[in-house]
């Protein structure tokens, strides 16, 4: 009886989170997997934590694989802008201002496109589609967490380059 419920807990989950559109990564031992990889390759740091970011990004395209490229191009383009602002004195306030701009830009259309539209919509009686825009796995996470690393950066409290840092 306790087996029997076991398997069917999992279909369930499954189930719930098609019901109320809930990314559910359901695979038992994903997690332990790549824990194992990471404390295999721990002791050659460049491996480990290539490791890492791979089952990370696996982990997040798991939810929706088109979000993927997102991510990855927000997170190059937070990884560059912090090198600008590392690199140039003259300039460091505006890559900063430019770099926060970008991520705020980011989040605003993911999580407030449909409210403006509404608005919009209700203010003047238009019927202005609404986007469908499905929004990213922790974007407001990793969105703050990047604005983060770019104050950080701009206050010269970031000394390291080296992209698997980041």
């Amino acid at each position: 009886d306790l087996d029997a419920r076991r398997q069917a807990e999992p279909a369930q989950l499954v189930e719930a989170a098609k019901t109320y559109g809930i990314a559910l990564f359901v695979q038992n031992h994903a997690f332990t997997c790549g824990s194992l990889g990471y404390f295999a390759a721990r002791r050659h740091s460049t491996l480990a934590l290539s490791w890492l970011v791979f089952v990370s990004l696996t982990f997040y395209a798991w939810w929706n694989p088109w979000h993927l490229p997102l991510i990855i191009a927000s997170i190059a383009a937070n990884f560059l802008i912090g090198e600008r602002i590392r690199a140039t004195r003259l300039h460091k306030r505006q890559w900063l201002i430019a770099g926060i701009a970008a991520n705020l830009t980011l989040l605003g259309v993911f999580k407030y496109a449909r409210f403006a539209v509404e608005s919009v919509n209700a203010a003047t009686a238009g019927t202005l589609a609404l986007p469908s825009l499905a929004l990213p796995l922790g974007i407001s996470f990793f969105t703050f967490t990047q604005i983060a690393y770019l104050v950080d950066t701009a206050r010269d409290e970031v000394n390291d380059s080296n992209p698997l840092h980041y």
